[in-house]
Order: structure tokens, then C-alpha cells, then sequence
């Protein structure tokens, strides 16, 4: 009869070691996803500040290039040169959805956000050619927006094989 007592603390010794395992690996797989979550979130963040400053760009470029001049228009032939100062602003703002991540390696965006952009196969910081390359796409407009939101990753990193970070 002591063997069936001792057997019985065995088993539960067991079964509390099993349940714990259990426990810990999905508190695990939680915060895993909490923190894939997160990074997605903080992704999403970072680029709706650098689509801000991009904007913003856009915008004061449109005062400065149009609505004074407008004003002082002398022709209607003068329109043309509206549409071209337009056509500036706007390029001024894609330019710096271009380039914003080679200037300082990372964008204002991700500086605030701490991430920072590596290679997949290494995770050695990327180089300025990836970097020009996974922005590229941004050419794409919606697009690339749409494959981050169906895929969890933007079409540029899989071009460019690079993948955004948390810094620690």
C-alpha cells in the first residue's frame, strides 16, 4: 500500500510539472505574439509620423510655390507654372519617403519609434543600396500598404531581404 501512496505523489508531481509546462509555454506563445503585435504596431506608427513629415513637406511647399503665387498672377499663361510648382511640392515629398531611411540609416519615424532596419539572412544593419531598394516600392502607393496589413511585412523588405527591428 506505501508503493500506490508514493506512486500517487509521483503522478501528481508529474501532473503539476506537465501543467506547468503547459502554462509557461503559452504565457510564451502570448507574449510572443503580444510583442509580434507590438512591433507591428510600432511599424505602423513609425510610418504614419514619416507619411506626417512627408505631408507636411508637401503642404509647405504648396504655400510657399503656390498660394503666394497665385495671387500675383498676371496671365492665365501663367497657370502652367502653377501645375509644374505643384508637380515640385509633390515630388519634394516623395523624395523624402525615398530616402528617409538612408539619411542617419533610419527614418525620424523609426529613430522615434526605435527600430532600425537589418538584413534577414544576417542581421547585420543594412547597407544603403537595401535601404534605397525596400523604399522604392513606396512608388507602389496602396499596394505596399495592403501587402504590410495582408502579410505582416512590407513589399520593399521582401525585395530588398531586410526586416525592421525593435532596438532595445
Amino acid at each position: 500500500m506505501a508503493e500506490g501512496v508514493g506512486s500517487g505523489a509521483s503522478d501528481a508531481a508529474d501532473s503539476i510539472r506537465l501543467l506547468t509546462n503547459v502554462y509557461l509555454k503559452n504565457t510564451l506563445i502570448q507574449s510572443i505574439a503580444f510583442a509580434e503585435e507590438t512591433m507591428d504596431l510600432k511599424r505602423i506608427i513609425a510610418g504614419l509620423i514619416d507619411f506626417f513629415i512627408s505631408s507636411t513637406l508637401q503642404a509647405v511647399f504648396m504655400m510657399l510655390f503656390l498660394i503666394r503665387p497665385f495671387f500675383f498672377l498676371e496671365s492665365k499663361g501663367e497657370m502652367y507654372n502653377v501645375v509644374i510648382l505643384a508637380l515640385i511640392a509633390t515630388f519634394c515629398a516623395l523624395v523624402y519617403m525615398l530616402v528617409r531611411d538612408i539619411i542617419g540609416e533610419k527614418s525620424i519615424g523609426k529613430l522615434i519609434m526605435k527600430l532600425k532596419i537589418i538584413n534577414k539572412n544576417n542581421e547585420a544593419e543594412a547597407v544603403f543600396s537595401k535601404r534605397l531598394l525596400r523604399n522604392l516600392t513606396w512608388l507602389l502607393g496602396p499596394c505596399e500598404f495592403l501587402v504590410f496589413l495582408i502579410t505582416k511585412e512590407r513589399l520593399g523588405d521582401k525585395i530588398a531581404g531586410t526586416k525592421v527591428i525593435g532596438l532595445i
